[in-house]
């Protein structure tokens, strides 16, 4: 039995609560979102811990001396603090015991005599987790199901049993690793690779060490449960050294991770069939939002649809509403055409190997100014397609055949269902002719990633795609990159000039989007833009609360929409043959809660609104929340009736029970409010509360919001952009209590009733005028 003593005196350091570290949700993040003491930090690795990593957390972790008895192995000692053996603190331990004077020091053999040893920081690895086999599983496609937080090196030979010797186990092994190598920078690709290449053989070994049942890894039977190492994280708390403050100490773990992740090679395993290449440069490849972080344990979230008959949006109620607008749109004459939103759905683009008419008619795919012959120069043999490869300069939104039947291959098929309103619009889409459109164009390149990767780089010139010809005025982006880089700057001057909206995921790693994650942390405040417009959005479960995945942060997240079992289409390959076909799937993510958003951002320009109205449209729209307030910048969640009723004032009211007129609140609303649309007959009036006077029509929103813990209300505004021609830059007001002398009384006059109610203090909910 060891004893450890600090090696450091620890300094007391004011304010705890950490952040969530931000990394490209593709990967399993590194999580320092629990409250530790003033001298320490709390992370929880989501993978096995790469060198950087190692370094970093050994950098600002304060050392401890490590006194152990005779017959000890300090490799126990690693194991036991650090989950594993990991060969970075391995190699820490020997270099800063040899400047201590123990050179020489054995790290797997017993110790003949009494030993204190220094001992570096470390967070324990992921341990082994149980999940069930499902019909048809490899080893391999196991590893992709659950995520590949880790992963076999390369597909096994056919007839690969049980090892005779577990020789990356070996004590000779581990040792060999760590010494060969201390003459190489542990942020060296060849360090990096020798560690990756060590856990995947540690990986492969440790499941027949963790499945003593198993026998053969191509014969595993549906049902089966294995145990499979590395997938379930542990919260580790790290003493931090004297003068680190847990702010630093977080800043650093993320700059470490953000490192790793550029270069695409934080996650320390890959599969030879798809591997990143090592010459792709920072910030080069975006990763997919996609569901492999993603927790939807909790009922509101994994069963939403469930639990919700509206769920993600009322089908019925929406085309009602459409069909009222083109009545009451004074910019509409009997007889006109309706503009079509139309959509880039920016992705992986659209591979569907059957009709898919049924599914999707035709009339919903707008087509797009083909791509000149790179080769040639010449001009394309057709002016327009049906979608484009910007990777690979093909006139189709379809992916190299490299690419095989991996899931996220169909990544953009679901996005794009989801941007057609999602599977719960199937039916009324063959009836009803909504003014929506997509064209699918796909970012995947020749060089397959793991996680699949995106072309970042050709971002500008998929907006510039979008603004040629018939322009495609909203763009859905559900990728992410660690880092800002000048294509960044191009693509939003190109989204500027061309008046063009980006709806863009949030990310899934629950982190605060104040931090680096591009390009969701261009939402909120316009000015963080540069002049595009820009939309993030988050994801919330069906009681209306943020999804424990989704990214949050007021300064960046401008609302949050329903991302919880989302009912969207995907590809599958069948019981029998090897023939792919369309099926429904219910999955979450931001990654679907994006192009929700803009589906109904698409209706809304349908209705002649701009992007820069679109933007105030859905931020002065949104159900207003106390608890959303730090959370989102709009302070809400998606309200597609409320946004889409643009021509009518619109008022949430508090009413009893008694009460019949107006459209009662969706499941998951307090049964007691009341949806009413008319026009609000006295915009003039003067109303004053927060200690101000001003007139109704001076504000874009007017709430009222009660604190659930303390039972207070507040007043929640947004307060007119002082120029029409920029309503996006309408004020976010602060917070203030609603007071008895406040005198806050409106009326509004239903339009199918013509019956006038009154708004005060006591009833408000919320109020939405309409456009002016």
């Amino acid at each position: 039995m060891s004893a450890i003593r600090s090696a450091s005196c620890l300094a007391a350091v004011t304010g705890a609560l950490l952040a969530s570290v931000a990394f490209p949700v593709a990967a399993q993040p590194t999580d320092t979102g629990r409250t530790a003491g003033p001298e320490r930090l709390n992370v929880r690795i989501g993978q096995q811990v790469s060198p950087v990593l190692a370094m970093t957390i050994a950098e600002v972790g304060a050392s401890e001396m490590m006194d152990l008895p005779p017959g000890a192995k300090i490799s126990d000692e690693i194991q036991r603090r650090c989950g594993s053996l990991d060969p970075t603190v391995g190699r820490l331990l020997l270099e800063r015991n040899e400047q201590r004077g123990l050179k020489g020091l054995s790290l797997t053999a017993a110790q003949k005599a009494p030993l204190t040893v220094e001992f570096p920081a470390c967070a324990r690895s992921p341990g082994p987790k149980r999940i069930l086999v499902q019909d048809r599983d490899t080893l391999e496609k196991l590893f992709v199901r659950v995520g590949e937080a880790t992963a076999v090196a390369a597909p096994p030979p056919v007839n690969r049993t049980v090892p005779t010797t577990s020789n990356t186990q070996t004590d000779a092994g581990y040792e060999k690793l760590v010494r060969d190598n201390l003459k190489l920078g542990t942020e060296t690709d060849a360090w990096r690779n020798m560690v990756s290449q060590y856990y995947s053989n540690l990986n492969f070994d440790q499941v027949f060490a963790l499945n003593s049942n198993l026998t053969d890894i191509n014969r595993l039977a549906a049902n089966q449960e294995l145990t499979i190492p590395g997938k379930e994280p542990f919260w580790s708390e790290i003493r931090l050294k004297d003068g680190i403050s847990s702010a630093e100490a977080t800043a650093k773990v993320q700059a470490a991770q953000m490192r790793d992740e550029a270069t695409l090679l934080s996650k320390p395993v890959n599969r030879a069939v798809s591997n990143v290449p090592n010459n792709v440069e920072q910030g080069e490849a975006a990763l997919l939002v996609t569901a492999s972080t993603i927790d939807t344990s909790a009922p509101a979230c994994g069963k939403a649809s469930e639990l919700r008959a509206d769920w993600p949006l009322s089908a019925i109620d929406l085309v009602a509403q459409i069909g009222r607008n083109r009545v009451l749109n004074p910019n509409r004459q009997p007889g006109d055409a309706v503009t079509r939103g139309r959509i880039m759905v920016l992705d992986t683009g659209l591979d569907i190997a059957e009709n898919h008419a049924q599914t999707f008619p035709k009339e919903y795919f707008a087509r797009i100014r083909a791509l000149p012959d790179m080769r040639t120069s010449a001009p394309p043999k057709v002016r327009i397609v049906e979608g484009l490869n910007l990777a690979t300069n093909v006139n189709a939104a379809t992916t190299p055949a490299m690419l095989g039947a991996r899931p996220d291959r169909w990544h953009g098929l679901a996005v794009a269902s989801a941007a057609l309103g999602s599977r719960v619009m199937d039916d009324l889409r063959h009836v009803v002719p909504l003014p929506v459109s997509i064209i699918p164009v796909s970012l995947v390149g020749k060089e397959i990633g793991d996680p699949l990767t995106l072309s970042a780089p050709q971002l500008p010139g998929a907006v510039q795609a979008a603004a040629e010809g018939e322009k495609f005025p909203i763009i859905n982006i559900s990728f992410a990159t660690p880092m800002r880089a000048k294509y960044f700057s191009d693509a939003l001057a190109h989204a500027k000039n061309h008046s063009i909206l980006l709806v863009v995921a949030a990310g899934n790693d629950g982190g605060d989007d104040s931090t680096g994650q591009w390009p969701s942390m261009l939402g909120g405040d316009p000015a963080r833009a540069d002049g595009a417009i820009v939309v993030t959005v988050g994801a919330h479960d069906a009681d209306g609360q943020i999804a424990k995945f989704s990214r949050r942060g007021w300064r960046a997240v401008d609302l949050l929409a329903p991302g919880c079992d989302i009912p969207v289409h995907t590809m599958k390959m069948p019981d029998t043959g090897d023939r792919l076909t369309l099926a429904p799937a219910n999955l979450s993510g931001t990654s679907f809660a994006a192009p929700l958003v803009s589906f109904m951002s698409a209706l809304l320009y349908s209705e002649g609104l701009p992007p820069k109205d679109i933007k105030a449209r859905l931020i002065s729209s949104s159900d207003p929340s106390h608890g959303l307030r730090s959370l989102t910048y709009s302070g809400g969640r998606l309200n597609a009736m409320k946004a889409l009723s643009v021509w009518e004032d619109v008022v949430e009211i508090a009413v009893d029970a008694n009460t019949a007129a107006g459209d009662r609140a969706a499941k998951g609303k307090p049964s007691s409010t009341v949806v009413l649309r008319g026009e609000v007959t006295d915009t003039q009036a003067a109303v004053k509360f927060c200690g101000k006077e001003r007139l109704l029509d001076h504000f874009e929103k007017l709430s009222i919001v009660k604190d659930e813990k303390t039972g207070q209300r507040f007043w929640q505004f947004w307060t007119r952009s002082d120029r029409n021609e920029d309503p996006h830059l309408m004020k976010r007001e602060d917070l203030c209590p609603v007071d008895i002398d406040d005198k806050v009384e409106f009326s509004l006059r239903q339009r199918d009733s013509a019956v006038a109610v009154t708004v005060t203090p006591a009833n408000l909910i919320d109020f939405v005028p309409k456009r002016r």
